[in-house]
């Protein structure tokens, strides 16, 4: 009977599994003005299949008896229903909040089906087709950005206006690496092929913060000294605190200001495109009165024209440009020590599986998106992604 039930809802996951991940990876071109009614359905295509994962997997908990094996996402669940709450509490947008919520809380549940399933490379494999195609299209529109430069198309990009095909980037490297190992045991040409293609794409459209960044996938890639790799595998706790460390060096400490000649000489600014003053924008006015409960997720509009008031309308944003800064505005202390809760978890995970083959990629991409978090907010299905095969890596060596 639970081996019929396996393999009917195996095909469930398989279909819709794929199809949700193409939804939550996608792009981002959909956010843009001229294409609200497409955003709207693909929202709706999300909330979908959402539902239709999150049923399975409550069917697959009941069916299996094993609640107890999801501490990641019952934290998360409650991070998230805490921040819903604020969100009431405070008049703020909750539709704008609810939608991310439910699809992070979602992304965990796919990524543990998947892998409970043995679903979870053969997945892989078409997603990584799904982003090549998407890099192939981004890549020769950001030629015509620069060729048509003055002809009205120059705003166009496939992944997104501005730098949000770094998001796909950041899980198309990591999904390339772990197909890579899982099929040969070691990273392929392919996968450092994919490397140079995405640092060409990063550099064309100056993203120079998520290009210097992206190029710690050159441990596991291209360095063959084993003794250091082994180094940063058994020096986990260094790594990840030197990075909290840099990340309130640079917010509170004004770290970049050390090194404004090198900055401005490659037309730079030292508040790092308006980021400093947002930050100290928070610290000055959001944090003294809102310190324990933050505002809530507010709408776009109010963001834009709080920091837009505070910082002058060229800086107008909508969100903090640093992950942990932006739970401490939305949903303060309490929020963002909820937040660290888990990620210290992650990493106390992480340091549990130092033998296993698939760690180092699993641990840059975590140190990636720490990073990529000091200069943008980094609460987007990629995190959660990799937050499920986190706490799932012990699984990982079985498929």
């Amino acid at each position: 009977m639970i081996q019929q039930f396996d393999i009917k809802w195996k095909k469930i996951i398989n279909i819709f599994g794929l199809i949700l991940l193409l939804l939550l990876f996608e792009p981002g071109i959909f956010k843009e003005k001229n294409f609200q009614n497409i955003d709207t359905i693909y929202d709706i295509l999300k909330i979908f299949f959402i539902f239709i994962i999150m049923l399975v997997y409550f069917i697959h908990k009941i069916k299996k008896r094993d609640f107890k094996k999801s501490i990641v996402l019952y934290a998360l669940i409650i991070f998230q229903v805490y921040c819903g709450v604020i969100t009431l509490l405070k008049n703020g947008d909750f539709v704008r909040f609810i939608g991310p919520a439910i699809s992070s809380i979602a992304m965990l549940m796919l990524v543990e089906l998947l892998i409970n399933y043995n679903l979870f490379f053969t997945t892989l494999k078409k997603i990584n087709m799904y982003f090549r195609i998407c890099y192939i299209v981004n890549f020769f529109t950001i030629i015509a950005k620069i060729i048509f430069k003055s002809s009205g198309i120059h705003y166009i990009c496939f992944l997104g206006i501005d730098n949000r095909f770094i998001f796909p980037f950041f899980a198309w490297m990591l999904s390339e690496a772990l197909v890579d190992i899982h099929n040969n045991n070691k990273i392929t040409k392919t996968s450092k092929i994919i490397f140079f293609l995405i640092e060409i794409s990063l550099l064309l459209v100056q993203t120079t913060a998520a290009m210097v960044i992206f190029t710690i996938w050159i441990v596991p890639l291209f360095i063959k000294n084993k003794h250091l790799k082994k180094l940063l595998i058994n020096k986990i706790n260094v790594v990840f605190n030197s990075i909290f460390l840099l990340d309130i060096l640079i917010v509170r400490y004004r770290l970049s200001y050390m090194f404004s000649n090198i900055l401005n000489y490659f037309g730079k600014f030292p508040h790092i495109s308006g980021r400093v003053l947002i930050w100290n924008n928070i610290f000055d006015f959001i944090v003294p009165n809102n310190f324990w409960l933050g505002i809530g997720m507010q709408s776009e509009l109010y963001d834009m024209t709080y920091f837009g008031n505070k910082i002058g309308e060229v800086y107008s944003v909508n969100h903090a440009h640093n992950t942990y800064i932006d739970i401490i505005y939305r949903y303060g202390f309490i929020g963002v020590l909820i937040f660290i809760t888990i990620i210290c978890y992650l990493i106390s995970t992480l340091k549990k599986e130092k033998q296993n083959k698939f760690i180092l990629p699993i641990l840059i991409s975590f140190s990636i998106i720490l990073l990529l978090g000091i200069f943008d907010t980094m609460i987007y299905p990629g995190l959660f992604f990799l937050i499920g095969i986190v706490y799932n890596i012990d699984k990982l060596n079985e498929q």
